[in-house]
């Protein structure tokens, strides 16, 4: 996930106890890394967090990635958590990995623009989703806050030969957020100017577009609410 840059909006809604702190020691990230040209091809790694380590003078986590094929070859990486965003420190040089401020049609990467901020509930714990279109793609990736971002496809301009996806995550041995809970209903969104300017008897879709046929049984905004035809 290196090389990713990445803003997130900060929370609004309070319906739930927020969910901020992602690097928490013993959690583990599940991951699979596929080829653009072959998606059939997959490659399975953990990254975990490790404790505490120093870097150019931090005080970091250490998080150690281990590839599933070859479990003896570890290789460790230095991060640190700092006003809701995750710096790596690689050498003398800190880069901005997450960053969760980010509001609607701001970029989130070279590619990327969020076009969508709400909440979505885990075990009774609220945690703040970004919703990433990748346009010319046709393709939505998710960040969510302490879990992490659902796929690095089309994340930059230059592609690489692989990208990777999130499968799951694991705390205190107990899995607490799958790659199916990224999509999961809202429990909440954020108003934006967009929306507030909307006429009330107007519907629009979560990610702010005027709806003109609406379908029964689907959420929408009207007068900067969620209702449910």
């Amino acid at each position: 996930m290196k090389n990713i840059y990445l803003t997130l909006l900060g929370a609004f809604f309070t319906m739930l106890p927020c969910k901020s702190q992602t690097l928490s020691d013993g959690k583990v990230w599940n991951f699979v890394q596929r080829m653009y040209e072959h998606e059939d091809i997959e490659r399975a790694y953990t990254v975990t967090v490790c404790g505490d380590t120093i870097a150019n003078g931090l005080l970091c986590k250490k998080l150690v990635k281990v590839y599933q094929d070859t479990p003896n070859i570890q290789t460790a990486y230095a991060v640190f958590e700092k006003d809701s965003k995750v710096y790596g420190v690689y050498g003398e040089q800190t880069k901005l990995l997450l960053d969760f401020n980010l509001a609607v049609g701001d970029k989130a990467n070279e590619v990327g623009t969020v076009i969508s901020v709400d909440y979505i509930a885990i075990d009774n714990v609220q945690h703040k989703r970004i919703t990433i279109d990748y346009g010319t793609y046709n393709y939505q990736s998710y960040l969510v806050e302490g879990v992490g971002l659902s796929s690095t496809k089309y994340s930059a301009n230059e592609l690489n030969s692989y990208y990777e996806v999130l499968v799951s995550v694991y705390e205190n041995g107990k899995c607490i957020f799958k790659n199916s809970d990224f999509t999961k209903q809202t429990t909440g969104i954020e108003r934006t100017p967009q929306i507030e300017e909307k006429s009330n008897s107007t519907l629009y879709d979560l990610f702010g577009r005027q709806v003109l046929v609406p379908q029964k049984g689907h959420i929408y905004i009207k007068g900067n609410k969620k209702v449910i035809l």
